[in-house]
């Protein structure tokens, strides 16, 4: 795996991390 490909696929993984981290703290505060 080159660097190019993996900050793509590290990127994406992080958004998704980043997203369902918002979504529990949404609930939480509800």
């Amino acid at each position: 795996m080159n660097n190019k490909s993996f900050a793509k696929f590290y990127r994406k993984i992080r958004l998704a991390l980043y997203v369902d981290i918002y979504q529990v703290n949404e609930k939480d505060t509800c």
